[in-house]
Parts: C-alpha cells; structure tokens; sequence
C-alpha cells in the first residue's frame, strides 16, 4: 500500500521514540523494538481508518439483535481487524520470543 502524498508511511515513528532507539547501546534489542513499534503503528493507523458508523442499525427494533445479516455485513471488517492484530502479535513474538 502506498502512503498518499502529505502524509508519512504508516510504519513511521514518531521523531522522539526515533530519537530514543536510535541512542540505545544494544543496536539489537534497539531493532527488535523498532519491528515492533512499526507493527502497532501499522495496526494503530489501520485500525484508526476502520469506520463501523455503516454497519451500525439503522432502527432499534429488539428482533434485530436475533438478525445476523448484521454480522454477516460486519464479517470483513472484522476478520481485517483480527489480521492486523495477528501482526503485531507475530512482531512481539518475533521480536521478543518467550525463554
């Protein structure tokens, strides 16, 4: 995915947590950090263009909570949302895997 023009790629840091890695003395845990502060950047930009505004119901009828169109319509986004924090949560344990 490109980033439009204006606007930073969504793996950008921010210029002070940038600065903070960048004076780390152990390069390598200071890398591992940087994946996966790029892979919530990624998540957090992601998930902040997610708009539910469409799936909410347009009526407030009781039998729509039984009516499962809704979620069908909500499928997409919602399996999108859970792939994107899947990614982070592989980042995490690639950048850090348990002893």
């Amino acid at each position: 995915m490109v980033a439009p023009k204006n606007r930073p790629p969504q793996d950008a840091l921010p210029p002070r947590l940038d600065a903070l890695l960048e004076a780390l003395m152990d390069r390598d845990f200071a890398a591992r950090l940087r994946k996966v502060y790029q892979a919530a950047a990624v998540a957090i930009d992601r998930l902040g263009h997610l708009s539910i505004v469409k799936y909410e119901p347009t009526t407030a009828e009781p039998d729509d909570a039984a009516d499962l169109s809704l979620w069908e319509t909500m499928a997409p986004a919602i399996g999108e949302t859970l792939v994107d924090v899947n990614r982070l949560v592989v980042a995490i344990r690639d950048a850090f895997p348990p002893p």
